[in-house]
């Protein structure tokens, strides 16, 4: 067999659903900082998913090189842009292969830095796997996975049962699993490890033998199971065999080789179910495993031997390993300590998770040189996110002192502490207060179809409308006519000493109810009129999990034309979930000037003066129900 280059991703466990969102958020953005070796030869990475299982936090991807092949005369298609578009458009993509571990290895590190989830990329030695992992390696799964061999992949990738192993019963854990070895710490599935290493990294040994001065170590990483000091000894020993010389060393190893252990049975910590990314995961193979985690909390309550509710070792059964030696352990994980919300200077109650404000701009490809924006930015926790990964920002809000400070200080009181703290000072734009219907950023329609797209792009946490019902600015009464029937429909000013009220400093503006499906429709027009061709939008939208009558709830995505829905991420609670939404501006599409949000102003000025925060809100109402069943809406108005 043609031995694949491999690589395996080790991921923390939380946020499990917003993985392979950031798989695919970390391929494009590594195709934009490839080494200029790949630029010059036209050449471009495809992350290639080999296995992957909900639950795990092991990913095996494979790097392969597309290069572009002009069709013969592919050049001849006139001169100037519209020539060189169509030669682009005549060239065919072909893959590339690629022997030199070395630029490999330097992909592999590009990839994994930007990763927030991922606790580094380690190149593959040897696997073995209690199902069989047979030759699935040459036929990975892309990312960005073909629909029309989506099928024929998923079934290339599904594991080999005809020699498998049976895996520990999840309804019946009254007896441990029991593994038939002399060895307790390693069982039979070892010598398959062993076997494995031979086949695939015996070429690589002799450049880590005879070499005095090589610094290296070697590790034991055991997930859902707990590995004494000594077993982990009698683990790293039995791999003897690879006779590496140099020293040892634990604290400034220059190499690293670890060993990953992957047991199957009830979890120490309770896993929610995945939601896959929309735009891929029909056509990736993710095992049926989950389910049996999923079960464990009905299915099987912890035994009175457990400690703490958690189950001992001997509940569980070793499923796969991988041994690998360390690429890179050098990604964004740092950042989210860094910027802990404890130790930031100026935040809200209502400020996004820090974990979860950097997945965000990740996903909207925030890097060098974009331009941002939050529209809903509040005390700035995005806008921080997306400077401190190279993006310029800009905020608005409705509320202006949200980003001013206590007492409307300035910037520099308020948001502006944040970015100073980080060193983030001239990445920062500034703040201006509106809101998404009325804001400056959208005049007379100027922004469609005349080249005057601007943004890169958008990230946001709107306004869920719980602790107050979304607003609008805009009065509540209608227009009347200032003078006869044929005046106009315009608002006669209120004047304090013969001035404007709103030209006064201290001024705040009126504001009228806003429906909150009608903001989520907004900000895609929004994004569609401000976005450059392949911009992101990137937004949260709660949603209840049932309805009144006890139904899971079906939520509604908001979806536009000129956007594509590239991921779903969900973040489940007890009663409540909300979503990340990933959309991606389609390309060369032109809106009319007369649409979009200009006609958005108008439309909630149509709004009844009367009408409840509770009516133009479901997620409020379902909010103050308590979530209940059988309750009647507004019940507890």
């Amino acid at each position: 067999m043609d031995n694949p280059h491999l690589y395996l991703i080790r991921f923390t466990q939380t946020h499990i659903d917003f993985r392979l969102a950031e798989l695919e958020a970390l391929e494009t953005l590594l195709n934009r900082n490839l080494p200029l070796s790949l630029r010059q030869r036209r050449q471009r990475v495809k992350v290639h998913v080999v296995r992957y299982e909900v639950g795990s936090p092991f990913c095996v991807v494979r790097f392969t090189l597309v290069g572009r092949r002009e069709r013969a005369g592919g050049g001849a298609g006139g001169g100037g842009e519209n020539g060189l578009q169509n030669a682009r458009a005549e060239d065919d993509e072909s893959e590339v292969r690629c022997d030199d571990e070395v630029l490999l290895g330097d992909v592999a590190r590009r990839f994994i830095a930007r990763s927030v989830q991922a606790k580094g990329i380690y190149e593959l030695w040897g696997h073995a796997d209690d199902a069989g992992f047979g030759e699935d390696a040459t036929r990975p799964v892309s990312i960005e996975a073909s629909k029309t061999h989506g099928s024929e992949q998923r079934e290339a990738l599904r594991p080999e049962t005809t020699a498998a192993k049976p895996e520990a019963s999840f309804t019946d854990i009254g007896e441990p699993a029991v593994d038939n070895h002399n060895s307790t710490v390693m069982p039979p599935l070892y010598a398959a490890l062993h076997a494995s290493t031979h086949t695939y990294s015996a070429h690589r040994w002799s450049r880590y033998r005879s070499n005095p001065g090589l610094k290296f170590k070697f590790s034991v990483d055991s997930f859902n199971h707990a590995r004494s000091a000594p077993e982990q000894v009698e683990i790293i020993n039995s791999f003897a065999y690879l006779d590496f010389d140099g020293l040892v060393r634990m604290k400034d190893a220059a190499e690293e080789w670890v060993v990953f252990e992957d047991w199957a049975g009830p979890p120490s910590a309770l896993l929610s179910r995945v939601s896959t990314p929309a735009s891929f995961a029909a056509d990736l193979k993710i095992s049926n495993q989950s389910d049996a985690h999923e079960n464990i909390p009905d299915a099987a309550p912890a035994p009175s031997t457990s400690t703490n509710g958690r189950y001992p070792n001997t509940y569980r059964s070793l499923a796969r390993l991988y041994f690998a030696r360390a690429v890179s352990t050098t990604t964004l994980r740092p950042l989210i300590e860094v910027h802990d919300l404890k130790k930031r200077p100026y935040i809200s109650t209502t400020s996004m998770d820090t974990e979860l404000a950097l997945v965000t701009a990740n996903l909207a490809l925030a890097s060098t040189g974009k331009m941002f924006l939050d529209p809903f930015c509040g005390t700035g926790g995005f806008l921080v996110a997306a400077a401190e990964l190279g993006a310029w920002v800009l905020g608005s809000d409705i509320d202006g002192r949200s980003f001013k400070g206590k007492g409307g200080a300035g910037l520099e009181k308020g948001v502006g502490r944040n970015f100073a703290k980080y060193k983030l000072h001239s990445r920062l734009g500034g703040c201006l207060t509106g809101d998404l219907v009325n804001t400056p950023l959208i005049r007379g329609g100027e922004a469609y179809g005349k080249g005057r797209r601007w943004l890169d792009g958008i990230i946001a946490d709107p306004p869920y409308g719980v602790r107050e019902g979304l607003k609008v600015l805009g009065a509540r009464k209608p227009a009347t006519p200032l003078g006869g029937e044929d005046e106009s429909m315009e608002r006669k000013p209120y004047l304090i000493d013969g001035v404007p009220a709103y030209l006064l400093p201290g001024y705040v503006a009126p504001k009228r109810p806003y429906s909150f499906d009608k903001m989520l429709d907004d900000v895609l027009e929004f994004a569609v009129a401000t976005l450059v061709d392949s911009g992101r939008l990137a937004f949260w939208m709660p949603s209840a999990n049932e309805n009144e009558r006890g139904e899971e709830e079906e939520t509604r995505i908001p979806t536009h034309p000129g956007l594509a829905l590239k991921h779903v991420c969900v973040q489940r609670f007890n009663r409540w979930s909300r979503r990340l939404l990933v959309y991606e501006r389609k390309l060369g599409v032109i809106e009319d000037a007369g649409n979009g949000v200009v006609a958005a102003a108008a439309s909630a000025l149509s709004l009844d003066a009367g009408g409840r925060a509770d009516d133009l809100n479901s997620f409020r109402r379902r909010y103050f129900q308590g979530f209940a069943v059988d309750s009647e809406p507004g019940g507890n108005d």
